[in-house]
């Protein structure tokens, strides 16, 4: 065992969820190398300050102390006196504030208090560098301490898997409807960032030369008040749901994956992502990826996706011609090493190389 890492609410990250996942992805990496204990955070016994945390109470010896996202980073003004490094995986709390708008003055105020907490950590670790340009825009003090790791895709979807014609026949299955058209893929939320709007109008217009498509959107829309708005532009479209739009929440990896590798094209009209790990996932199946050319989407899928503008002309006339057009062995075979350049073992690596010199062992 080379290190133990203290994570305050360490039992709060599913291995199902998104940072969750990261973690467990990480500590599979790491394997004993590293030792992963639980922390408490330390707050004012006052009801409105439990949520403001300030500082990290440790629960077992520890070499430094690590949060796997932003929440929460205020309390690394008192670590006991242990170096302290948080992930950040995106900073919309700062960038994008429209995605805030179910939160009230207290919310806001607690998210931007962890965003400026940032400032007590002795290591930022940017998912991409995007997101590194945009901390040193907003905080520049912390020049010197923001390092760069790419998220990484499990070495799962990299696997051997059905091809489209048995994945669409298999994801078919578990619908409950056949699937004969043209088949699009969207993962994640409905949030004002993620520009659902703009997919919606782009696969209306794409039916009109392929009235037998179907969008596939996978994942929770992230509240209520999202959906409705969702719903809204489906009748103003014309787009029927459980027909034409279908909706699936609650999806385990192997399913994703079988979507992945049904889809015809994977489409993610998103304004801002600190990283976009479904174009990756994708990738490593092999599927065609059409993406905006906004905040780390590029970085994400290289030379291998098709990136656009933000722009109803731009993102349905690309969404067209993947949908007319089959990607070649060949091209499958470039998104797939493109992947593979960014697996989670690797990842693991190149935390564990970060982790070693903030313990002054490098």
């Amino acid at each position: 065992m080379e290190f133990t890492l203290a994570v305050p609410n360490l039992e709060t990250y599913s291995p199902q969820s998104g940072i969750g996942r990261v973690l467990s992805s990480l500590r599979a990496g790491w394997g004993e190398r590293v030792r992963v204990v639980g922390a408490a955070y330390r707050s004012l016994p006052l009801p409105l300050l439990r949520t403001r945390p300030i500082g990290v109470r440790l629960e077992q010896p520890a070499d430094l102390v690590l949060l796997p996202q932003l929440t929460g980073a205020e309390a690394l003004r008192d670590t006991g006196g242990l170096p302290g490094a948080v992930i950040v995986h995106d900073i919309g709390v700062v960038d994008f504030p429209g995605d805030r708008g179910t939160l009230g003055w207290w919310g806001h105020k607690s998210v931007e208090a962890s965003f400026y907490g940032l400032r007590w950590a002795s290591r930022v670790i940017a998912v991409s560098e995007f997101t590194r340009r945009r901390l040193l825009r907003h905080l520049p003090q912390l020049e010197g301490r923001v390092e760069v790791v790419l998220n990484g895709v499990d070495p799962a979807f990299l696997e051997p898997g059905p091809t489209p014609e048995q994945a669409r026949e298999r994801l078919s299955e578990y619908l409950g409807r056949e699937l004969k058209g043209p088949l699009v893929l969207y993962v994640g939320t409905e949030l004002p960032r993620k520009n659902v709007g703009l997919l919606l109008r782009a696969f209306a217009r794409a039916r009109q030369d392929f009235p037998g498509a179907v969008l596939l959107k996978v994942g929770g829309a992230g509240g209520p008040r999202w959906r409705e708005q969702t719903q809204a532009v489906l009748r103003e479209l014309a787009l029927r749901e459980g027909q034409d739009v279908l909706f699936l929440q609650n999806v385990d990896d192997a399913l994703l994956r079988l979507a992945y590798c049904a889809a015809d094209a994977v489409a993610l009209p998103s304004l801002y992502e600190g990283f976009g790990l479904p174009a990756l996932e994708a990738l490593a199946c092999g599927t065609q990826v059409l993406v905006t050319d906004c905040a780390a989407l590029p970085e994400v899928v290289g030379k291998v996706g098709v990136v656009v503008e933000p722009r109803l002309e731009a993102f349905a006339g690309a969404l067209g011609r993947l949908l007319a057009t089959p990607p070649t062995q060949e091209w499958r075979q470039a998104a797939r090493d493109h992947a593979r350049r960014l697996t989670w073992p690797s990842r693991a690596e190149a935390y564990l190389d970060i982790i070693r010199r903030m313990a002054g062992c490098a």
